[in-house]
């Protein structure tokens, strides 16, 4: 009997899904760390950072999508949402992530985050139909940065007791908490930007 024939980039999507996956596993251990084998993404140690508090209040966000995978940032992080730009490079210095520089003389540095988000090789195996432009570029506040995304953020709001905080001593310092119902993850930008210029995801 033959074998079923995959359809073109279905491992890499797979591969995605289950990346998707690991970062909405519940907590295990004492720790509170994710298991060890789920950790593990390759690249460098990411800094350490200080964990913050739980906060008690309801926290207001822009969620937007990065091939498919949901996230959070704290409103008070963003400065606007644009369409995505004209980009003009090629970018000033080579770091992570980095695509080129918002075009109109700007100084605005247009990231693709996943270069720190997902493993690189994941990234390496991301199927075409997932390689998309982006469409939107949420620009961060008092930094010269902006992210791309895929579709128009939206407002929304969290309620810290119906999210899971993650212990960010592993491999990903950027990830605050993740919201399991509406499969979406709150980035921690200070980390996240550390992450970015020291390269490791």
């Amino acid at each position: 009997m033959a074998s079923a024939t995959k359809k073109p980039g279905a491992d890499g999507q797979a591969a995605l899904a289950e990346y998707f996956e690991t970062l909405f596993q519940p907590l295990t251990g004492s720790s509170g760390s994710l298991p060890a084998a789920r950790e593990a993404g390759g690249g460098r140690e990411c800094p350490a950072v200080a964990v913050a508090p739980v906060p008690q209040s309801v926290i207001p966000v822009w969620t937007f999508a990065l091939y498919g995978l949901g996230l959070a940032l704290h409103r008070d992080a963003v400065t606007a949402i644009v369409p995505w730009p004209d980009v003009v490079g090629p970018p000033p210095a080579p770091r992570p992530g980095l695509v080129g520089l918002m075009g109109g003389g700007s100084r605005v540095q247009m990231i693709d985050v996943s270069a720190v988000i997902f493993p690189p090789s994941l990234r390496r195996r991301l199927p075409g139909e997932a390689r998309r432009p982006f469409t939107h570029a949420v620009v961060l506040k008092e930094r010269d940065m902006a992210l791309g995304c895929h579709g128009a953020p939206a407002e929304a709001t969290f309620f810290p007791g119906e999210m899971r905080w993650h212990d960010r001593k592993g491999r990903r310092p950027w990830l605050l908490a993740t919201e399991s119902a509406r499969r979406t993850a709150l980035l921690d930008v200070e980390a996240l930007l550390a992450a970015l210029d020291e390269g490791c995801p």
